[in-house]
């Protein structure tokens, strides 16, 4: 069996990691543990979300809706090397059944992406 623990604060996803470590050893299980995921804790006050919703807006037509997810594990690894306070952010066109083989993705949407990036780039 494989399982990869994730949670958005380092520390919890340690705890989360030996709780669960200790519940199979106890069972005569043997673990193998990897690097596994960073963590990345959401900055709901930052400059680069603040820019982003901006752009988003003139793009949308309305302010996003910004959630905190445990999604986009790319943005824990970007920022686990760099400097405390350096922000990550993850958009992504709409999606449906994601992971499955049913996945898809709305082409409309790739391209409002696109252009809400272009946005931000040039802002920074």
């Amino acid at each position: 069996m494989i399982y990869h623990a994730r949670s958005s604060v380092n520390t919890e996803l340690s705890r989360l990691f030996e709780d669960t470590k200790s519940h199979f050893i106890e069972r005569g299980y043997e673990i193998e543990n990897d690097k596994g995921y960073h963590g990345w804790q959401d900055d709901p006050d930052s400059e680069l979300l603040k820019v982003m919703k901006e752009e988003a807006c003139k793009i949308l037509g309305n302010e996003p809706k910004v959630v905190a997810i445990h999604a986009g594990l790319e943005c824990g690894a970007m920022v686990s090397g760099l400097p405390i306070g350096v922000n990550a952010i993850s958009i992504g066109p709409n999606m449906f059944e994601i992971h499955s083989v049913n996945e898809r993705v709305e082409i409309a949407s790739i391209e409002k992406v696109e252009r809400i990036l272009e946005g931000v780039l040039r802002r920074l």
